[in-house]
């Protein structure tokens, strides 16, 4: 009965329910039960019984087949199937685990001011064999994520930890259905960390900011070169990306997130909100992630490994003094190579992309067999 047990108490008897087969998880992620729920019973149902962030730093994962909670018995591989003594031997680095566990964030309290109703549903392509989406099923998960926001926000003043885990392939990924990080730009906007730095508006001159062919910025700079990501403008490189953002007035970063091809209007209006509040507020702090993507992160490992200096230059391993852009790159000498193939930079883009983690069919599908 909401309100006269605590959420661990609806959490032990989800988990309960789930084990005894009262409740089931449905196609789109849900739980469902054959028993009568009320709105209210099943609105619990739908924000208790996913793995949600922790207020309390998880635990301590020292083998292979231990998660971050506390009570709940699971892997700490993704979708494992293995038995205990068959992960009992794989080698993982829990260490990471153990670090990317420990690092507390905080519901960003800018996250609900913005307008959710621009949030992006993908659409339906039935010649693709993708599925249609459930309006019902969207709407009922946005309720279920605002109101759960706020909740972290009201009892537990934002504070949150992230429970990690590898796939099968090794990569990290957290745990979590309504917060998590690693979704749309709306779901990305939701968690800030919560050590915050002081934003230092503080500008090299350009002479100086050269260090180890590596552009040095200050924490307001690299707000800017955020900003100026969000709005598309991440081809330019890190000075022409902060004189970008500079050249805008006030009322002019506030209407930027009018325009139609916005690339994160959420992680924009957060980072734009603490540049222009920092600009008369030198004391401000901020716990904002800043979101600067790899370039062309295939070669870059595979510069790394073979200590390729050619490749490692062309994909910024190797500072040269400007953003080099390797897509581009390859881009122009394929059309001087093979010039009567008639194709832009955004289609060929995934040619070499994907044959840097070894795929032959797509680059085979974009450019053709005879041009690889």
């Amino acid at each position: 009965k909401a309100g006269k047990y605590s959420h661990w108490d609806i959490a032990v008897a989800l988990d309960y329910a789930l084990q005894t087969s009262l409740l089931k998880i449905t196609e789109n992620g849900y739980l469902q039960s054959d028993l009568a729920l009320s709105i209210v019973e099943q609105d619990m149902v739908d924000k208790y019984g996913v793995n949600n962030p922790m207020v309390i730093r998880p635990r301590k994962i020292s083998n292979n087949y231990q998660m971050g909670y506390y009570f709940t018995k699971g892997s700490c591989v993704l979708k494992d199937d293995r038995t205990p003594e068959e992960n009992r031997n794989i080698d993982l680095r829990l260490e990471h685990l153990n670090l990317v566990n420990s690092i507390q964030y905080r519901i960003n309290p800018l996250c609900l001011e913005f307008p959710n109703n621009t949030h992006k549903v993908p659409s339906a392509d039935k010649e693709e064999g993708i599925r249609e989406v459930n309006w019902n099923t969207w709407l009922r998960f946005k309720k279920n994520q605002v109101a759960l926001i706020q909740e972290y926000l009201d009892k537990y003043d934002g504070i949150c930890y992230l429970n990690n885990a590898y796939d099968r392939r090794g990569r990290c990924y957290a745990k979590g259905y309504l917060i998590n990080p690693q979704g749309t730009g709306f779901d990305k906007n939701i968690l800030v960390l919560a050590h915050e730095e002081d934003l230092i508006p503080f500008i090299e001159p350009e002479g100086k900011r050269i260090k180890f062919g590596m552009t040095l910025l200050s924490p307001r700079e690299a707000l800017a070169v955020d900003m100026a990501n969000n709005l598309g403008k991440d081809k330019l490189n890190w000075i022409d990306r902060i004189k970008y953002i500079n050249s805008m007035s006030e009322e002019q970063l506030y209407q930027a997130t009018s325009q139609d091809d916005i690339d994160n209007p959420y992680l924009y209006m957060t980072a734009c909100s603490y540049y222009l509040e920092s600009k008369d507020n030198p004391s401000l702090t901020s716990g904002y992630p800043v979101s600067f993507d790899a370039t062309a992160s295939g070669s870059q490992i595979l510069a790394c490994l073979t200590g390729d200096l050619a490749t490692a230059r062309i994909c910024n391993v190797v500072g040269t003094g400007i953003r080099e852009d390797s897509y581009t790159t390859l881009y122009k000498a394929f059309k001087k190579y093979v010039p009567e193939v008639d194709i832009s930079r955004e289609d060929f883009k995934p040619a070499p992309m994907t044959v840097f983690y070894g795929s032959k069919k797509q680059p085979e599908e974009i450019i053709g067999e005879d041009n690889l």
